[in-house]
């Protein structure tokens, strides 16, 4: 396996480095690409989406092919889709009800 050329993810090796992305580079996590703001850097979505940590100093599988990265971009506004919408949920509920609702949402 030449691990420079393989998806850390899917482990598929590529011909091309280009479809290739370091873990340590940023992506923009807006779904308008053309003027992206926020960006988030990959390492730190792939350990907020799957709790495992690739270090900076790795050297070995340290990158993602740009099928994997697409799929964690749409994983990671998935999840912050639905911890908004039980925020707002909580929010309607409390309102409802007069009574404080307190829920702890695993960053996981």
């Amino acid at each position: 396996m030449f691990k420079e050329k393989t998806c850390r993810c899917c482990l598929k090796e590529l011909s091309c480095e280009e479809d290739l992305h370091e873990f340590s580079s940023e992506v923009s996590t807006d779904l308008d690409s053309i003027n992206p703001v926020n960006f988030i850097k990959i390492s730190d979505c792939y350990l907020d989406l799957c709790n495992i940590l690739v270090p900076e100093n790795e050297e070995d599988l340290t990158k993602i092919c740009s099928n994997c990265l697409g799929d964690l971009k749409f994983a990671l506004l998935f999840k912050r889709k639905c911890v908004e919408s039980a925020r707002k949920i909580l929010e309607v509920e409390e309102q409802d009800t007069g009574k404080r609702v307190t829920v702890q949402a695993d960053k996981n």
